[in-house]
């Protein structure tokens, strides 16, 4: 058995200490052999790829064949064999690369600049192909040429013992040369894409891509795609430890490689490779650190690495916040600030199928727009089970009166796949306006094909449409106006957070609903609980929370009244009851 594939059995069946997402890898990995057929395959097939073990193995024996700065022998740890094997093991039809994108994200201090330098040796010495490129980008040049100077030093390292090297490959401070293949690979900065424009990269880095604007690092990903589109072999690598922004672009690409992990989403042209904690509890579990440092399975560097892992924790845990250990040590996404109002894990912990809500009981909250915000609806659906449990979803209308580009850069949010998820509908006024009759029509028929009983419907009164007018020529829908200060919402905004937390509010996987909660912090008003959003000056939108507020502020004392009617019907049934 080779060691990529002993690596995956030995994940799954728990000789090896990692976690959810790596073992789903795995399991990815040992099916796709399964489904994979030798060449030539059939492009026609659903899965026109094959595993070349022999290419693969060929590639490992280079890697390890580079002489380390003390001229030491270089062995791979399994896990980066793993990962190098399937990048570099797995070809299409015609001989090229498999994957077109790979996202790699571990704790700091993992050997994340090694492995990016690996690859663009690999791609520089072994993979077919004249005048290739290699471009290592990065926030800023310093970055960049963190992985470059890697590859650099292992070229000199190998110059030093092989004079054909020398001859074949010229190394300046900016640029690695390979004279025979007329190749080359260069560090350049994202902090602009003019920079990038004119390369025709066959393997692109994006390094450090949490720390990368949301702007820059969608301009960097299109501008790198778009040069690499006729290029059998190219390959995008988003390489990064997790980050404080929880509504990041590579937070968002991180998201979608969980979904094709998890086998909700079928991009077999992706792969993805996530190590960290699986619940923060784990910080104080030292056996489990290895999930987000799988370095420390060689034992020479956990010698020294779990000491600094232990002091840096320590430190940490008696200042009382552990966030920035938790990005940095563990690579767990946190929002890093106080005032945050939802923990995205605890909003996740709440995940569920959407259930049948037809024939419901019913409160919906509506937060409209100006010109260039959301309409959100959101409603809140009291479920029929023992925990008293409340089921929370939304949709939202987006205007575009500065173009829908410019608004999801602003914005921070992809709304057109969030439209085709059904979280959204962007208008189709030529003004861009938010179309009222739009939003109208879409709630009455939500309300009908759903034949919910609509306890109440919640609005601002203070910023009230056309929408509302219209509503209330509907007689039998309860118009509530819910005042937005804290003397009104106070109390609601407390009690929701805490039924999250109880685990008696569920949701579906809602991106744009748990977009609008990562943005919600809370402020303290005269001791009343206000929310608002994490940066007033940003374009990142709460609308959708702030929907479900309102609704939440109507139906919090659903199940206590239910409680009273019934008890108020049994007493009524009783033998007590008499005129």
């Amino acid at each position: 058995m080779n060691r990529a594939l002993k690596y995956a059995y030995d994940a799954i069946n728990g000789k090896k200490i990692v976690n959810k997402r790596i073992k789903q890898a795995c399991q990815r990995f040992i099916n796709d052999l399964e489904r994979a057929k030798t060449p030539p395959c059939d492009s026609s097939l659903d899965f026109p790829y094959y595993y070349d073990e022999a290419y693969a193995d060929k590639v490992i024996k280079f890697i390890e064949m580079l002489p380390t700065d003390n001229r030491e022998q270089l062995k791979l740890i399994d896990f980066q064999v793993f990962l190098i094997s399937q990048l570099f093991g797995w070809r299409t039809t015609n001989g090229g690369m498999r994957f077109k994108t790979f996202l790699y994200s571990c704790a700091r201090k993992s050997g994340k600049s090694f492995i990016i330098a690996s690859l663009a040796l690999v791609y520089l010495f072994l993979e077919p192909g004249y005048s290739k490129q290699v471009l290592f980008t990065a926030g800023s040049l310093q970055q960049a040429h963190l992985a470059f100077d890697k590859a650099k030093n292992q070229l000199q390292n190998v110059s030093r013992v092989s004079s054909y090297m020398r001859r074949r490959f010229k190394v300046t401070s900016e640029k690695i040369f390979d004279t025979e293949t007329d190749s080359f690979a260069v560090p350049l900065a994202t902090n602009g894409t003019n920079n990038l424009d004119g390369y025709g990269a066959d393997l692109a880095v994006m390094d450090e891509s949490a720390n990368i604007s949301n702007k820059v690092f969608e301009d960097t990903k299109k501008v790198l795609e778009s040069g690499m589109i006729q290029n059998e072999n190219g390959l995008l690598c988003m390489i990064s430890t997790a980050g404080f922004n929880m509504t990041s672009s590579f937070k968002a690409q991180c998201d979608y490689a969980c979904d094709i992990l998890s086998g909700k989403v079928t991009d077999d042209r992706y792969l993805a490779l996530i190590y960290s904690l699986d619940d923060p509890e784990e910080v104080y579990e030292p056996k489990a650190w290895i999930k987000a440092n799988p370095i420390l399975a060689n034992k020479k560097i956990a010698e020294t690495m779990q000491a600094k892992i232990q002091a840096d924790l320590d430190t940490a845990t008696k200042q009382g916040d552990i966030s920035n250990v938790l990005v940095k040590n563990f690579n767990m996404w946190t929002p890093g600030r106080v005032d945050a109002y939802i923990d995205p894990k605890d909003w996740n912990k709440n995940l569920i199928t959407p259930p049948n809500i037809y024939g419901k009981d019913a409160y919906i909250g509506i937060d409209l727009s100006t010109r260039n915000d959301l309409t959100s609806i959101s409603w809140l659906i009291p479920l029929d089970d023992d925990d008293l449990t409340y089921y929370a979803d939304s949709f939202s209308f987006i205007g575009t009166a500065n173009g829908i580009e410019r608004k999801e850069r602003t914005d921070e949010f992809n709304y057109r796949l969030a439209a085709k998820r059904g979280e959204c509908s962007i208008t189709e006024l030529e003004s861009g306006i938010i179309d009222v009759d739009a939003v109208y029509s879409w709630l009455m028929n939500f309300i009908t094909e759903n034949n919910l009983n609509v306890l109440g419907i919640g609005y601002d009164p203070w910023n009230s449409n056309n929408l509302i007018a219209k509503l209330e020529k509907q007689l039998a829908l309860p118009l509530v106006g819910v005042r937005q200060g804290g003397l009104t919402l106070n109390v609601p905004t407390r009690q929701f957070k805490d039924l999250l937390l109880d685990g008696r509010l569920k949701h579906r996987d809602n991106k744009l609903l748990e977009y609008a909660f990562n943005n919600a912090v809370v402020k303290l008003v005269n001791n009343n609980w206000i929310l608002n959003k994490v940066d007033r000056m940003s374009g990142k939108h709460i609308d959708p929370a702030a929907a479900l507020i309102n609704a939440y502020t109507l139906g919090m004392n659903y199940f206590d009244e239910q409680l009273k009617n019934k008890e108020r019907n049994e007493y009524f049934e009783s033998d007590e009851f008499s005129f």
